[in-house]
């Protein structure tokens, strides 16, 4: 009876081992594909430095510089305006130009004015001014910004003189006047306030004086 005891005994903790087994959750692994993380994307780096353009000139590439006025004192004392060229030279307007001043002309309501003195220019490097070289001058010999010199309408024509100052930024320019006698004057100009000649101008200039 013992035995037949413990044999039921061991078949009872078997059946309910089996069930325990049966009831339990099996385990499962997770089949789903992993999602990558939804973090902030690393800063982009930073755009590479483009060159910097040249500065070209401070006027628009159709401005030119128009002479308008008397020349009670000669060739050189023909004042020259910013202007846009409405109507080129040709041999068919006998060789003058009709141009629009960017501003207002001294001594004139006019708007637009016919001239054979349309030139190109633009803005005069150390390198370009040597004795002799026509240049285009306004101001003083303290240098003016771009700022201030795109807002300037009226220019005057020199020839350079002397250089002997250009490490310090400024050149003497020189003028011949024929008013009162001829005679030529001598102005001091920073080199920031110079335009040189382009183009050709059908002025004639005196050469400077040997």
């Amino acid at each position: 009876m013992k035995k037949n005891g413990k044999i039921l005994l061991v078949c009872l903790l078997a059946v309910i081992a089996a069930g325990a087994c049966k009831t339990a959750a099996p385990t499962k692994t997770s089949t789903a594909p992993t999602l990558p993380s939804k973090t902030s994307p690393a800063p982009q780096a930073a755009e590479a430095a483009k060159p910097t353009p040249s500065a070209g000139d401070y006027y628009g590439p159709n401005i030119k510089l128009a002479g308008i006025g008397d020349r009670v004192g000669g060739p050189y004392t023909v004042n020259f305006y910013t202007a846009e060229v409405v109507t080129p030279p040709s041999p068919a307007t006998k060789n003058e130009g009709l141009v629009r001043p960017t501003g207002r002309v001294e001594g004139s309501s006019e708007k637009e004015f016919w001239t054979p003195y349309i030139a190109s220019s633009r803005p005069a490097a150390k390198e370009d001014l040597k004795p002799g070289v026509i240049v285009f001058a306004a101001g003083d010999a303290q240098p003016r910004s771009r700022e201030e010199l795109a807002k300037i309408q009226r220019w005057e024509l020199f020839r350079v003189k002397d250089v002997s100052n250009l490490f310090k930024g400024t050149v003497v320019v020189t003028f011949q006047s024929t008013y009162g006698g001829t005679h030529w004057r001598d102005r001091e100009y920073h080199v920031s306030n110079l335009r040189i000649l382009t183009s050709d101008l059908p002025l004639q200039l005196a050469e400077l004086p040997k």
